[in-house]
């Protein structure tokens, strides 16, 4: 065991023993689960967005559980223990449906633990204050459960599908993107930035939203099954053209089996949480 899990790993490691924790007392209580995991998901891939904007474009932070020698993209490592830490805890505020004041606690107990990572050096700040976490984190949570609320007692589309797309957007970086990228099965590639990881993550951020959207859309619609397969081979024929033209890049061999995982599994993704979603609790 290297002397970097002792003194990095392994609190990224607690964090999500309490993150699991977390889930596990929330879907305890929880009277759907599945609609609980939906949102969750949902709250994850909004607070993943935040994480682009402050760590993606603004550098604001970087973290380091010291589990891949790559720094950029061990930084997007930590923000998973992190952000997944977040939404666990919002989920159950909402569940036990806790008053505001245990938010203004919450938001407190993350701004100790940022102080404590900093002082740790497991974690650095560059602009950013750890006084910004407190500040910060009592809107955030408060507008994820007003978003739960509003979502609950609306029967608009557009609700339905801003949390669809949230919870595709997070699963679908953690078990599709993510994966690929540690094993250099495929890697996005527009040079925003110098480095290498960083232009990853921004290109695949753009890349899910286009295709995600698409799927999302071709899913909701009564199109005939003709219609979606011709979709379907245009996304492929899409993604054909970004591999030839270095936009993504595959590890040889790897283009058919990488870019099939990514369309089906996406809309497996979607198939699946709009299943969760349309079992969303009675309007009170």
């Amino acid at each position: 065991m290297p002397s970097s899990f002792w003194s990095n790993t392994i609190w990224y490691i607690l964090l999500a023993v309490s993150s699991i924790i977390t889930l596990v007392f929330t879907l305890i209580k929880s009277k759907n689960c599945k609609f609980t995991i939906a949102y969750t998901l949902a709250a994850l891939g909004f607070v993943y967005m935040i994480e682009a904007v402050l760590v993606v474009i603004f550098n604001a932070y970087d973290y380091y559980p010291k589990i891949v020698n790559d720094m950029f993209q061990d930084t997007v490592l930590g923000n998973i223990f992190s952000q997944v830490s977040i939404a666990s805890t919002s989920a159950f505020a909402i569940v036990y449906n806790l008053s505001y004041g245990w938010y203004v606690l919450f938001a407190f107990i993350y701004y100790l633990i940022d102080i404590f990572f900093v002082k740790l050096r497991i974690y650095e700040h560059y602009w950013y204050k750890s006084i910004y976490t407190f500040i910060g984190f009592i809107p955030l949570f408060i507008l994820i459960k007003k978003y739960y609320i509003k979502f609950i007692n609306s029967s608009k589309y557009i609700f339905n599908y801003i949390i669809l797309y949230l919870c595709v957007f997070a699963v679908s970086g953690n078990l599709i993107i993510l994966p690929f990228k540690l094993m250099s099965i495929q890697i996005f590639n527009i040079h925003f930035f110098d480095n290498f990881s960083r232009n990853h993550t921004a290109t695949g951020i753009i890349w899910g939203f286009l295709f995600i959207n698409i799927l999302i859309y071709v899913y909701k619609r009564n199109f005939h099954w003709a219609f979606k397969a011709a979709v379907f081979i245009m996304l492929f024929f899409i993604q054909f053209v970004l591999y030839k033209t270095g936009i993504i890049l595959y590890k040889d061999g790897w283009f058919i089996p990488a870019t099939l995982i990514d369309l089906l599994g996406i809309y497996l993704f979607i198939i699946v949480l709009d299943y969760f979603l349309r079992s969303k609790p009675s309007v009170h």
